[in-house]
């Protein structure tokens, strides 16, 4: 709580700021907050159809205001509702979101890896704090610190099997944005996987360790632990495999990663879940059934409503956009570069080298890239008309500087996947590695419009489930903190200080943003 409070009192300068220079809505703002300042007054009928999300982010607004109003009302600072709907108050509510991700960060790495120091959890949840897509909107009315808040608060639940919250916390997520179903759909597999695998190896040391602490363990969210089924084997099962994967020393390659070692036998392991799920599939209902109400209300909703957006249904088409998914790598594998670009990943062995394995992967993934390179790197209108994001200039000027820029990427597209996937099966199983990938897909592949916002969430859980060597961690933390701050007060200080006009609207000032 205490490093929430600093990390509090760090924001509340640049949200004044931002309020003071940007007082009006800006940008998606100028649907956002109306349509809140709507329900402040109680009309709720009255809908943008240019907004395409669910109202969540205004129910949680109006419950947000709400909680102030009395307050303001013995102050004498306002009297209804719509007194206090006002742009900076409202963009307040995502600098609170944003601190309890913090904390929700914290609650997630704790649990994924117990026996880490708390310096390194709070050196690593401080990083994803600053992570720049995440930081920069929590100062603006939008969706996604909401989203993103939801669906950690949702994936934490679900690690500490309480599915019935998860599948609460899942709703208020696709209220948010309805593309978090995809998530839904993870935590929900990902905890199947959980609740059919068996420990790999017990050590009797981890084992005496468990019984010492199983009475005392609790959630985040403050309910007992020490009753749950099955909670002492989901946390064996962390410990163990952490030392097992320890202990088998893999090395830097792919063809030895647990990705895709023994791949053929994926299938096999598949049909042996399937076939113990269907044998358990009462408990599975029991455990699962909220969850698995919460996709099956969603997708009935999308065959009644004709698509997943609510409004502006032209502009939001599904396209089969896979170029999406090298961006995505890219960006995720630079945005924690010390751990993915460090030079010991380049020094592949001779040995591995003449490997058919390194060729075939290799020759697959290569293929695979430019495949959607050539055929599926679309173009949005919105993405070839606005010039204030970065993605524009990164179309403009790297990706399409000329006919060849497109395709010298591959390699580093390849390289960023390779690496991500590594790094993910050093801690993670393969069947949990393919319902990732298959979720990411799901989600970025229908978008046709390149905006980096939609990657925050699946890069968290890039991050989170990726274990850092503990000989680079804290020198790591501390090096990406530093970047994303300056890379952070670059981009805030373009948005505030340096607005420019468009030629066919000079009266209107426009402002460089993500």
């Amino acid at each position: 709580m205490a490093i929430a409070i600093v990390m509090a009192a760090s924001m509340v300068p640049v949200s004044l700021l931002v309020n003071s220079i940007v007082p009006h809505p800006y940008m998606d703002e100028i649907f956002h907050i109306p349509q809140a300042q709507e329900y402040c007054q109680g009309n709720f009928r009255k809908w943008d159809p240019m907004i395409t999300t669910f109202p969540g982010l205004y129910f949680v607004s109006l419950a947000y205001t709400g909680v102030f109003l009395l307050g303001a009302k013995i102050l004498g600072l306002s009297s209804s509702l719509l007194d206090l709907c006002t742009p900076a108050f409202l963009r307040s509510i995502n600098v609170v979101l944003s601190l309890l991700c913090y904390l929700l960060f914290v609650g997630i790495m704790r649990y994924l890896e117990p026996d880490k120091s708390l310096k390194r959890v709070f050196a690593k949840a401080t990083l994803l704090a600053f992570y720049p897509l995440h930081w920069f909107f929590a100062f603006l009315y939008y969706t996604d610190v909401g989203s993103t808040t939801a669906v950690m608060a949702m994936h934490l639940a679900c690690l500490q099997q309480a599915h019935w919250i998860s599948a609460l916390l899942g709703a208020v997520a696709i209220l948010f944005r309805q593309t978090n179903v995809i998530w839904v759909i993870f935590v929900t597999c990902t905890g199947l996987l959980e609740f059919l695998q068996g420990p790999i190896r017990v050590k009797p040391r981890e084992t005496e360790e468990l019984k010492a602490d199983a009475s005392s363990d609790k959630s985040l969210f403050g309910f007992s632990m020490e009753n749950k089924r099955g909670s002492q084997d989901m946390k064996l099962r962390r410990r163990v495999q952490s030392s097992v994967l320890a202990d088998e020393n893999l090395e830097m390659f792919p063809c030895n990663s647990p990705v895709v070692h023994d791949a053929p036998g994926i299938g096999s392991e598949i049909w042996s879940l399937a076939k113990q799920a269907w044998l358990r599939r009462w408990e599975i209902f029991k455990s699962f059934g909220p969850l698995i109400c919460i996709i099956i209300l969603f997708f009935l909703f999308v065959c009644y409503n004709g698509s997943i957006v609510v409004g502006a249904k032209d502009a939001h088409k599904v396209s089969p956009h896979f170029a999406q998914l090298l961006y995505f790598g890219l960006i995720s594998a630079a945005a924690m570069a010390p751990v993915h670009f460090q030079p010991s990943n380049f020094g592949i062995p001779i040995q591995e080298f003449l490997r058919p394995q390194f060729w075939v992967l290799g020759g697959i993934g290569s293929g695979a890239a430019f495949v959607f390179v050539h055929y599926f790197s679309l173009a949005h209108p919105y993405l070839l008309a606005d010039n204030r994001h970065y993605t524009f200039y990164l179309w403009k000027d790297v990706i399409q500087r000329n006919q060849s820029a497109k395709y010298c990427l591959i390699p580093l597209y390849v390289y960023s996947w390779w690496s991500i996937l590594h790094s993910l099966g050093r801690t993670q199983g393969r069947l949990w590695i393919l319902v990732f990938c298959l979720g990411i897909m799901g989600v970025l592949v229908p978008a046709p419009l390149l905006e980096f916002r939609y990657f925050t969430i699946p890069f968290f859980l890039i991050a989170l489930h990726t274990k850092i060597p503990e000989e680079i961690e804290l020198g790591t933390s501390f090096c990406m903190t530093i970047l994303y701050l300056v890379l952070n007060a670059f981009t805030m200080y373009l948005f505030l200080f340096h607005p420019f006009h468009w030629a066919n609207d000079p009266g209107g000032i426009q402002r460089f943003m993500w």
